[in-house]
C-alpha cells in the first residue's frame, strides 16, 4: 500500500509542480526524445518507491515476524511495481492541468484497487465476481508477487502469472505517459510555430 502511494503520489505532485514553476513545458521543448524525459520522470517515482521499501521491508521483519523467503523475488517485484505505479503516476499527471484533479483521479483508482486487490482481505475469501474484478486490477498481481517473496506462498493466482503480467504491464504502462507527452510535444511545437509567424 505504501509503494503504490509513495510511488503515485511523488510522479504525479513532481510533475504538477513544474507545471507551476514552468520548467515542464521548456523539458518538453528541450531537445531530449520525449520517451527520455518520462522514463526520467517515471525514474524518480521509482526511486522514491524503492526507499519507502528500504524502511517498509525491514519493519515488516523486525515487528511483524515476516520472513524473506524468496528475497530476489521480492526485490524484483519492489521494482516492477514502483515502475508500473510511477508510470501510473505520470500518466494522471499528464492529462490533468490542476493537482487537486490529478490527486482525485489517483485516489478514486487507488482506494477501489487496494480494497479489491488482496492487500487487507485475501482473495479468495471474495465472492467469484469479485475475484474476477480483482484479477483485472495490476495491484493484484503485485500483490501476489510481494506475498510470495516475503512468505513463499500466493493467495488465488499460479505464482508464474503474476511475475509474467507484471513483467508485460510494465513496459506497456510506461508506453502511455510517453505516447501521451509526445502529443503534448507536438502541441505546444505548433504554438511555438503561430506565435513566431504572428
Amino acid at each position: 500500500m505504501s509503494l503504490i502511494f509513495g510511488t503515485t503520489s511523488m510522479s504525479t505532485a513532481s510533475i504538477m509542480f513544474e507545471r507551476k514553476i514552468g520548467s515542464f513545458e521548456r523539458a518538453i521543448l528541450s531537445p531530449v526524445t520525449m520517451w527520455c524525459v518520462a522514463l526520467g520522470k517515471v525514474l524518480g517515482g521509482v526511486i522514491f518507491g524503492l526507499l519507502v521499501s528500504c524502511f517498509m521491508i525491514p519493519v515488516a521483519v523486525l515487528f511483524f515476524k515476516a520472513s524473506l523467503i524468496n528475497p530476489g523475488v521480492l526485490v524484483l517485484a519492489v521494482l516492477l511495481s514502483s515502475f508500473l505505479f510511477s508510470s501510473f503516476g505520470v500518466f494522471l499527471s499528464l492529462i490533468v492541468k490542476e493537482e487537486v484533479d490529478a490527486m482525485t483521479l489517483a485516489n478514486a483508482v487507488r482506494l477501489p484497487m487496494i480494497f479489491i486487490s488482496g492487500v487487507f482481505i485475501p482473495i479468495v475469501s471474495f465472492p467469484t465476481g469479485l475475484q474476477v474484478v480483482a484479477c483485472c486490477f495490476p495491484l493484484t498481481y503485485s500483490v501476489e508477487i510481494l506475498r510470495y517473496g516475503l512468505l513463499g506462498s500466493v493467495d488465488l493466482i499460479p505464482r508464474s502469472l503474476p511475475l509474467g503480467l507484471c513483467l508485460w504491464e510494465v513496459p506497456s504502462s510506461f508506453g502511455l505517459p510517453a505516447l501521451h507527452w509526445g502529443r503534448e510535444e507536438k502541441i505546444h511545437k505548433e504554438k511555438m510555430k503561430r506565435n513566431k509567424k504572428r
